[in-house]
């Protein structure tokens, strides 16, 4: 399928979306959702037995965004007297094709869908071709289309227009057990506004990264995650983190680890192989500074190879491996967790379960550039804001 690209910031597919489809439509000034509907995409098409105006095609609005009622239409019909959103609930109107957005197709990940396409749902994002070593992003998460959720969200918090709670759910898949969580007005003031992430802006990010990056691929197998809300469990996160290690004992993967410790975030990362602990701080101090969590850690390794009964001599029987990884370094105080889930896209991209001591080859640099900490801000949003609109949506339709 190929996108046709009508501006900078428009993304339209056209040419290969023949016949009825269900899209979200936008306005401008400034460019933003205002309603769901469908679009529909044939020859010899009428409106109200008139010819559609140039570039325009014909959509049934269905549900309208409550503070966008009274907002006019693109294309107002005064002799049917259809002159805002509010008027064209349950009847056609013409709208501009720039201004229409229809969800991407993918390859869906089963087996009796092979070859056919769907539309993306909360639940589908696209994923990359087996065997590539770079992170596919879906090109309306990294680029314009991601530019316009950004701006959608921050306009809504500025204007203290209600937001529904996203409630996400994290598979067992990458994270040992199913749990829950929320994305609301105050995740999204943070990263929108490029604040300190908290832990449910993070897991946010790293589930869009499971999504675009391992679902559906070889290296899905390789990589797990342990959730930093498990490490405020104090009586059960050590067992939690044996647990985890266990279930992949004796196979070669990788146990990522996001630490939040006294405000600062960082990443520690288990081979559950040859157990050696990748220790990665934005910061770049030492593992040292935080002889607490290497205390923990040394602990959880202890415990873990002992389950293993593996066959080890007495002086390295009590003993851990830990590699201080040279990541690049932040050069504030607020980018720590930005740069923690840029860790794990590297990692994630590499495909490997062992991380050099002088980072990974193709993501090696200093400190990221600004543009490394806007390209994750526009995921974020692009990856939130579908859900967001199916929970606004569906609180519309209730």
């Amino acid at each position: 399928m190929r996108m046709v690209h009508l501006s900078h910031n428009k993304i339209y597919h056209h040419k290969a979306r023949k016949g009825d489809h269900p899209c979200f439509l936008l306005l401008n000034s400034p460019r933003r959702h205002v309603a769901r509907g469908t679009v529909y995409n044939k020859g010899g098409v009428t409106l109200h037995t008139k010819s559609l105006p140039p570039g325009h095609h014909k959509v049934s609005v269905n549900v309208v965004q409550s503070h966008e009622e009274d907002s006019p239409l693109p294309v107002p019909i005064e002799d049917e007297n259809l002159m805002t959103l509010r008027d064209a609930i349950g009847t056609y109107v013409a709208w501009p094709r720039s201004l229409i957005n229809l969800p991407p197709r993918v390859a869906p990940p089963s087996s009796k869908g092979k070859g056919k396409e769907h539309f993306q749902t909360k639940e589908s994002v696209t994923s990359p071709m087996k065997g590539s070593v770079h992170r596919i992003i879906p090109e309306e998460f990294a680029g314009a289309e991601g530019i316009l959720t950004f701006k959608n969200l921050r306009i809504m918090v500025q204007r203290d227009v209600p937001v529904h709670v996203v409630e996400n759910t994290y598979s067992k898949d990458y994270w040992g057990k199913e749990f829950k969580d929320e994305i609301g007005t105050n995740e999204i003031i943070e990263v929108t506004r490029h604040r300190l992430l908290s832990g449910s802006s993070l897991c946010f990010y790293i589930s869009y990264l499971c999504e675009a990056s391992l679902h559906d691929t070889d290296k899905a197998s390789k990589f797990f995650f342990v959730s930093p809300f498990e490490l405020k469990e104090k009586k059960t996160m050590n067992e939690h983190i044996v647990q985890t290690l266990q279930r992949y004992a004796n196979q070669d993967h990788l146990v990522l680890v996001p630490c939040n410790v006294g405000d600062h975030w960082l990443l520690i990362a288990i081979n559950t192989s040859d157990e050696t602990v990748y220790y990665m701080d934005p910061l770049r101090h030492h593992y040292k500074k935080r002889m607490d969590l290497h205390n923990m850690f040394h602990n959880v390794i202890i415990t873990y190879r002992t389950s293993r009964r593996v066959k080890v001599n007495r002086t390295k029987m009590h003993q851990s491996t830990w590699v201080n990884v040279q990541c690049p370094k932040q050069m504030n105080v607020i980018d720590c967790g930005y740069y923690v889930g840029l860790f794990v896209g590297d990692i994630l991209q590499h495909g490997q379960t062992k991380i050099p001591a002088n980072y990974l080859p193709k993501s090696r640099c200093p400190t990221f550039p600004d543009s490394k900490i806007q390209e994750f801000i526009r995921e974020w949003c692009a990856y939130l804001y579908p859900k967001f609109l199916d929970v606004q949506y569906s609180k519309i339709d209730s």
